[in-house]
């Protein structure tokens, strides 16, 4: 997939859609919007892309003896602390280790994603309970960017981490969004709604709505047209 695609090309695409002078963002002449306005559209836009399709993402693993991303875990922990930049969960799978310095994998099991209520009446020790590997986790009780494991490992091990994160910090100086190019459209799409959404003399309901449905629209063909393969083996 290429990413080619910068801020300062897609402000000169809302300046147009909205009459306003292009000049890669650096500027609003009119009184509807501040360029702060058009900023925070599309970096807003930016990572809720992200979140919908699901189709950019990050692994932390282990890849070999040397190279190993996970997220490590002691025996008996609960609760496991994930990226600052995490948006959402796509696979949490449990990593076994042997005794070896570093030591290597010797099982992996997928976590499947529970609520902390289903958990409290059907497996009631899942707290404090040790088990290896843990059976479960879940978010519904977890402060943000925590998850806990049900049932704690019984031994030390790593957290394989598959996940859509924040986009890059989008301003008007040609960076790069962290959208494939065939999603660009759909960035510009809920960027231009957010602008038309805003409450004042810029509001405009019928175009904002317009622009949603193009922007659901521009998700669906670029999870058709590049697939899905990491959202369907999480979600099943």
């Amino acid at each position: 997939m290429a990413y080619s695609t910068t801020d300062q090309e897609c402000l000169n695409t809302l300046q147009a859609r909205t009459l306003e002078p292009q000049n890669g963002g650096t500027s609003i002449l009119s009184t509807q919007w501040s360029l702060a306005d058009f900023i925070n559209s599309l970096n807003q836009a930016q990572n809720e892309w992200l979140r919908d399709s699901g189709l950019v993402v990050t692994h932390l693993g282990y890849e070999s003896p040397s190279v190993n991303t996970g997220i490590q875990a002691a025996a008996g922990q609960e609760v496991v602390s994930l990226p600052q930049t995490l948006i959402d969960i796509l696979r949490v799978a449990w990593i076994g280790v042997d005794t070896s310095n570093p030591p290597v994998p010797n099982s992996i099991y997928d976590l499947p994603r529970d609520d902390a209520w289903s958990l409290d009446n059907m497996r009631k020790y899942w707290e404090t309970t040790e088990n290896d590997p843990p059976y479960e986790y879940t978010e519904s009780v977890a402060p943000v960017e925590q998850i806990y494991l049900a049932n704690p490992p019984a031994d030390v091990g790593y957290i394989d981490l598959l996940f859509v994160g924040i986009g890059a910090v989008l301003s008007n100086t040609g960076v790069p969004l962290t959208v494939p190019d065939i999603g660009v459209q759909g960035v510009q799409w809920r960027a231009l709604e957010l602008l038309l959404a805003k409450i004042g003399e810029a509001e405009d309901s019928p175009r904002a709505q317009h622009c949603h449905q193009r922007y659901l629209e521009n998700v669906a063909m670029s999870k058709a047209m590049i697939g899905m393969p990491y959202r369907i083996a999480a979600e099943g």
